[in-house]
């Protein structure tokens, strides 16, 4: 008797030696047999098998884990799409989907985990962020009335004033005390929206817009909630103009009665 080869499998008597994947014509490179093989193993999930490549693909000896920045599908290898990564978890690297959209970098699926460069529509990620971060930690806030902003400006003014949830008074203050903290943000608006538009410019590098979408909690507040707060903010200043209404006509009439 012989050793059966690495790729191959002899049944059990068996006289003659078969291909690895012969019975899986379909996908002959999820099966691998190791030297002395009496049936085909099955390759697991987030796995390859080798050696790689169409003349050896009905005679794989052996699995190996998939690598970073791959998917592993029935035994073979695929990079991930563009502007997209994966973690070195085996398991779980089984289709495109689970390739993780990239925040400001890209890579082309050969670089075994070292990531290849910037996206350039994924760098307004990393202005976005800190511009949101910004926003919430400064709290700082000008008139939209103010003519010397333009319309840009007035609509990050209203996303601030949503935020800091503070009424007109305070906002002018607070303009007049840290108008530098204000443009600072302005600068911030500015470079991404200059950002998106090179980036629009560049057709090849669009794809990497999805990374946006990775960091969309992050960077895209819940309008609505901020609309309430500000409707609710509304209501509480009626309501105290109201009182105060209120509370200076029965002063006015206690100082009639007080008079007769």
């Amino acid at each position: 008797p012989q050793i059966t080869p690495a790729g191959f499998f002899s049944r059990l008597g068996g006289t003659e030696m078969i291909q690895c994947g012969f019975y899986a014509r379909l996908t002959p490179s999820s099966r691998y047999c190791p030297a002395g093989s009496s049936s085909p193993t099955i390759v697991r999930p987030g796995y390859y098998t080798i050696p790689e490549g169409a003349a050896y693909e009905m005679n794989r000896t052996a699995e190996r884990e998939c690598p970073v920045d791959f998917y592993c599908d029935d035994g073979m290898r695929h990079p991930c799409p563009p502007n997209t990564y994966s973690h070195h978890l085996p398991q779980r690297q089984t289709s495109p989907a689970d390739c993780i959209p990239d925040p400001g970098w890209w890579t082309d699926g050969t670089t075994f985990g070292f990531l290849a460069g910037w996206g350039i529509p994924g760098w307004i990620s990393f202005i976005a962020i800190p511009f949101f971060v910004l926003y919430r930690y400064l709290r700082r806030s000008t008139p939209a009335s103010d003519s010397r902003f333009r319309f840009g400006d007035k609509l990050v003014w209203e996303l601030v004033r949503a935020l800091n949830n503070v009424e007109g008074s305070e906002l002018r203050q607070r303009w007049r005390e840290d108008g530098v903290s204000f443009r600072a943000m302005q600068w911030l608006h500015r470079t991404a929206c200059v950002t998106f538009i090179f980036a629009c410019l560049s057709l090849p590098w669009l794809p990497a817009a999805i990374a946006v979408w990775a960091l969309q909690p992050f960077v895209v507040c819940d309008f609505r909630r901020e609309r309430e707060l500000v409707e609710a903010s509304k209501a509480r200043a009626q309501e105290r103009q109201r009182l105060r209404r209120v509370h200076n006509a029965f002063l006015a009439w206690q100082e009639a009665a007080a008079a007769d």
